[in-house]
């Protein structure tokens, strides 16, 4: 078995995987191939753009910080990168009702995590 990175020109492998939309000129998809050169399995590495170490001064909160804050950073990633969708982590309450009513969407996932 041989395990590759797959590379802009291996695009079509990947219509029949979950990582189909996948651009391969922007994202990492590792591919595993069995001895007649088949493609077995895949595995996408995202790294995924998120807001991270938000805060605001506590005398400076309920104003419109956060907001313009949050407004910069969705048109920094559009602009610069284009990316069209940010993921945000909330650890507690406080957090987690800002982003409800700044009109972020709560996924229903469970994250994992793993060192290497």
């Amino acid at each position: 078995m041989q395990i590759r990175v797959l590379k802009p020109e291996d695009q079509s492998l990947l219509e029949k995987t979950p990582q189909k939309d996948f651009d391969l000129k922007a994202n990492v998809v590792l591919g595993a191939f069995d001895e007649k050169g088949q493609l077995v399995g895949t595995m996408g590495l995202v790294i995924i753009p998120h807001v991270e170490g938000t805060w605001v001064r506590e005398e400076a909160r309920g104003g419109t910080v956060l907001h313009r804050l949050e407004k910069a950073a969705l048109e920094h990633a559009r602009e610069e990168y284009g990316i069209t969708r940010l993921f945000g982590f909330s650890m507690d309450a406080a957090m987690a009702e800002y982003a409800a009513r700044s009109g972020w969407t709560r996924k229903d996932w469970t994250v994992w995590e793993k060192e290497t």
